[in-house]
């Protein structure tokens, strides 16, 4: 550990004029609209829902599987390429016993484990770092580039503007409500911006963004058709790289991915670096998943074809295959190597050089040591990306709540802060293994944060899971108020959410026919009988706002759902998370924030004043085995609802269902239908 700590620290020489030429303070925003005054309730109004009865559902749904495949195969068909691995119906068995094996090798602490990892890589990897250095233009690695302030700063600078070129700034990463329509007049301009903005967001709206079931992948595949004319004279290399990053990374799609490539090609546009950057950022994917394959060589491979391509690696490339690197050993070969051959360094690595460093130490100092002495940013304080790292370091290694409140009190106060910096800082007290009463210290970071500055999605996505996980065992019935609080006061507000319920023109209920939503309509799911369910769940409308911060909590909300029908169920008056907020609910949420603003002494965890917010330790314990099948049984209605929209899409036809959809939402633009 402490040669990677010597090799970081000879590599940041490389970047010691980088203070001087790059300050940048830029803040990325993360929430995904202009914080709203209020939200007001909409009923959306939505056509008849084409049923599908239940006998009909189970006869089809063996047809249903391996519908992704064929979606492919379909999108893939002009290539008139049939030898291609996605058309083979006889693959050989995947070897899970030894994939299994590797990833658990891969990702063990125990330091012989590490080493042999290291040993059993170190040729591939070896090759792979020979192999970029071959890549890389002669003026990115000379002594003299680095050691001199002007020429430094011109190659950052031309980095910096060949990356930014094809990246539209500012653009949050959650967009909460309507795709916007497709623009209008088409150009080859805004054609590339839009498919950017699909590709880069977020879309939890209506699980717009969701491989299976949302209207985004229909909307890429449909639009970069080969057969699709209307769409060529607008499609690029870049639009062909916003799809690689969106099914590589986004859906580790890594195969299609690949054939990508090839309707690039055939579509008339040349892969670029930014392509190769691209599908090495899907080999960070690769590199945490089980695999038979090393990713140093599939790395190998795609090296092979920027080569083909004659096609020159740029610091963002060595970025990429950096990010790529699990193994201490390994990592330290290639920061070894690039201070070798004078590469000069992104500000970006940085950052993640830090990273690694603060993994090496538990010492605060240290780390300010390394920030100002190695990075030679004296000024790290007042750049928020260096300065979250430091204070994320100190975050998780308190030894207790009074160093907590020290940390406060000094590092956080001295330093720049915002929405990214504060997600890190709660992040930080998630992690840390030495503090009780995570949840009441996090809200009250929070409270005192949230006048500061805008507080992004991921900020209530951690503290909802926080609260959920409840690991200090508090009353559910608290849990369960904070988390309404948080979502229906505090991230309706802050994120504006779209406080919505849809109306369907048929909701006379009659049959045992299931609709869109996977809900049975007469008595009790028989999914709750297969499954052993033993309560009726409640039936009502949910609105949107709450839908969006399920898919960004994933299952922790499922949990406390079952929570809260077992409370109900033992008599408890316990409201589901789901139900609109009340009044008297939002004014206690009101001046429980506004004590924990005020309190001066928060880290000392005074019982009295936890107490008056209700974190007392639960006397009505909820079995497990309850929450596990309430999960399974919410998992199979999310399938049945996947199986009945794939049935309607395979009968009005892929591109008619999308054109509908698109019609209905309101998203469609006449210049896009007027020749579909």
């Amino acid at each position: 550990m402490s040669s990677l700590k010597d090799a970081l620290s000879r590599v940041t020489r490389v970047a010691r004029h980088m203070e001087l030429l790059r300050r940048d303070t830029r803040t990325p925003s993360l929430s995904s609209s202009p914080v709203a005054g209020s939200s007001t309730v909409k009923r959306r109004r939505s056509p008849p829902r084409n049923r599908v009865p239940k006998e009909n559902l189970e006869r089809l749904r063996p047809h249903l599987r391996g519908f992704q495949k064929k979606r492919y195969q379909g999108f893939l068909e002009p290539l008139s390429m049939p030898q291609l691995k996605i058309y083979s119906e006889n693959t050989a068995p995947y070897n899970v016993e030894r994939a299994e094996a590797n990833f658990a090798s891969k990702k063990s602490s125990d330091r012989i484990d590490v080493f042999n990892n290291f040993l059993s890589e170190r040729f591939v990897f070896n090759k792979m770092v020979d192999f970029l250095v071959e890549l890389t233009p002669e003026y990115l690695k000379s002594a003299e580039t680095v050691s001199n302030v002007e020429s430094l700063a011109s190659v950052l600078k031309e980095e910096h503007t060949e990356f930014s070129r094809n990246h539209y700034k500012n653009v949050p990463r959650y967009h909460f409500h309507e795709l916007p329509s497709f623009p209008n007049p088409l150009t080859k301009e805004s054609f590339q911006e839009y498919i950017y903005f699909l590709t880069h967001l977020k879309i939890l709206y209506r699980n717009s963004s969701s491989l299976a079931s949302g209207i985004v992948p229909d909307i890429l595949l449909y639009t970069h058709h080969l057969d699709n004319d209307q769409f060529k004279p607008y499609r690029s290399v870049h639009t062909y790289n916003y799809l690689i990053k969106y099914f590589g990374y986004d859906k580790f799609q890594n195969s299609f991915a690949r054939e990508l490539l090839l309707v690039m090609a055939r579509d008339g546009h040349q892969p670029d670096i930014e392509t190769i950057n691209q599908l090495l950022k899907i080999c960070r994917i690769h590199t945490n998943r089980r695999s038979l394959v090393s990713t140093y060589k599939v790395i190998i491979n795609y090296l092979t074809l920027a080569k083909r391509l004659d096609l020159r690696a740029n610091l963002s490339t060595w970025n990429r295959v950096y990010d790529c690197i699990d193994n201490i050993f390994l990592k330290e070969i290639l920061v070894n190597k690039i201070a070798s051959i004078n590469l000069p360094i992104l500000n970006n690595m940085c950052i993640r050089i830090l990273e690694d460093f603060a993994r090496t130490t538990k010492s605060l100092s240290e780390v300010i040591n390394f920030v100002e002495s190695d990075l030679c940013r004296q000024h790290w304080r007042s750049n928020p990306r260096l300065a979250e790292k430091v204070v994320y370091h100190s975050i998780v290694n308190a030894q207790n709540s009074r160093e907590l409140g020290n940390i406060w009190n000094g590092l956080i106060s001295e330093v720049a802060i915002d929405g990214i910096s504060m997600k890190n800082i709660i992040n930080g007290v998630f992690a840390n293994q030495n503090i009780s009463n995570k949840v009441y210290f996090a809200l009250c970071m929070y409270s005192k944060l949230e006048q500061r500055v805008t507080v992004p999605a991921e900020v209530y996505g951690k503290l909802i899971q926080m609260i959920c996980v409840n690991h200090d065992n508090n009353d559910i019935a608290i849990v369960n108020s904070l988390v309404r609080s948080l979502i229906h006061t505090d991230a309706v507000k802050a994120l504006d959410l779209p406080i919505e319920y849809t109306d369907y023109a048929d909701d006379v209920k009659k049959g045992k026919e299931i609709d869109g939503q996977g809900k049975f309509n007469e008595g009790k799911s028989s999914d709750d009988k297969v499954y052993n369910f033993p309560y009726t769940i409640p039936r009502t409308d949910i609105p949107e706002h709450y839908k969006i911060m399920k898919r960004l909590t994933k299952h922790h909300l499922i949990d406390l759902e079952a929570k809260c029908i077992y409370l109900q169920n033992q008599g408890k008056a316990i409201s589901m998370p789901w139900d609109e907020i009340k009044q008297n609910e939002i004014t206690q949420w009101t001046e429980q924030k506004q004590l924990m603003m005020n309190d001066p002494f928060w880290w000392n965890g005074d019982p009295s004043t936890i107490s008056l917010l209700g974190l007392l330790e639960s006397a009505d314990p909820v079995p497990e085995k309850l929450v596990l099948t309430y999960r399974q049984l919410a998992n199979t209605k999310m399938g049945i609802s996947h199986d009945i929209n794939l049935i309607h899409k395979l009968e009005a036809g892929f591109d008619n269902h999308l054109i509908d959809e698109m019609k209905t939402r309101k998203i469609h633009s006449p210049s896009v239908h007027s020749e579909a």
